[in-house]
């Protein structure tokens, strides 16, 4: 019985050592594109099929600035979107998948006098007027945090939105849109 025990140690200790050393990454389940709405849609501007150019990195000396994002076929009635910026890459290390909450804001569609209508320009998470309208990322800050994965992994970065408005005081969603995965590899600075 005590050998039976022992052996049982043995596994375990082996599994955990394996375990955290394996570096393997991957895309969570549901990191595609994807739409309620064929019309609704938002994109990382300019990306394309590249990677995400790495001035939205933690690599670049004033540590990365916000990608554009841009957004089209918001559902009518909406009054509010909800965008999150997210690094949906799994990392399996005892299965676990941990997403990251890049920005994340809460901004109103039917103020005249806010600045952006159908997306946000490079840098735009420093000007003052989006400051009211940030919600605490994955590090509970109000602000952009720019992208930093391993040097030795590549990332996947989706942008979600959801369009809203309120009826009774509660959120009736109109529409739900996901970007394609953006990747990003700090490997390319070599």
């Amino acid at each position: 019985m005590k050998a039976f025990k022992l052996g049982c140690i043995l596994i375990t200790m082996l599994l955990i050592v394996s375990c955290e050393k394996k570096e393997l990454t991957s895309f969570c389940a549901g990191a595609t594109a994807d739409s309620y709405s064929p019309d609704f849609k938002v994109t990382m501007t300019g990306v394309g099929d590249q990677y995400i150019p790495l001035k939205y990195a933690c690599s670049t000396p004033r540590g990365g600035i916000s990608p554009p994002i841009s957004w089209e076929g918001v559902p009518n009635g909406a009054t509010r979107l909800h965008i999150v910026v997210e690094d949906a890459t799994c990392t399996y290390m005892c299965n676990e998948c941990c997403k990251y909450h890049h920005w994340q804001l809460d901004i109103p569609l039917d103020d005249p006098s806010f600045p952006y209508v159908n997306g946000f320009p490079e840098n735009a998470s420093v000007n003052e007027a989006l400051r009211p309208f940030t919600l605490p990322n994955s590090s509970n800050k109000k602000e952009y945090m720019n992208f930093c994965p391993p040097k030795d992994q590549i990332h996947a970065i989706v942008i979600q939105l959801i369009a809203y408005h309120v009826e009774d005081g509660k959120k009736v969603v109109d529409g739900r849109s996901q970007s394609r995965p953006y990747l990003i590899s700090l490997d390319l600075l070599q």
